[in-house]
């Protein structure tokens, strides 16, 4: 059940995106990053930008999904999907 949770997560944004747009046209505008911290923090992070963007640069969308035994919770950062944030800075963002 979470791995399809996770699929629909990554693509959600692709398919939002243009719905009538075959999937390998529209992989190519937008970079999706994610970062598993389930082990220490219960807590996994996915990212998106345009492609070649750096990982540092204030240009990402970040959502983080936290876990508590069989529930969990879906942030973002800053509490919106603007496209303002810093990958590299992920974990220290404030989620809402």
């Amino acid at each position: 059940m979470r791995w399809i949770l996770i699929l629909l997560l990554l693509l959600s944004p692709i398919l939002s995106y243009a719905q009538t747009q075959t999937v390998q046209i529209v992989k190519s505008i937008e970079k999706v990053l994610y970062d598993d911290d389930k082990t220490a923090n219960n807590k996994e992070y996915f990212g998106w930008a345009k492609p070649g963007s750096a990982e540092g640069s204030l240009v990402w969308k970040i959502m983080r999904i936290t876990y508590t035994g069989n529930d969990f919770v879906l942030d973002w950062a800053d509490g919106n999907q603007l496209y303002d944030n810093s990958w590299t800075n992920r974990a220290s963002l404030t989620y809402k």
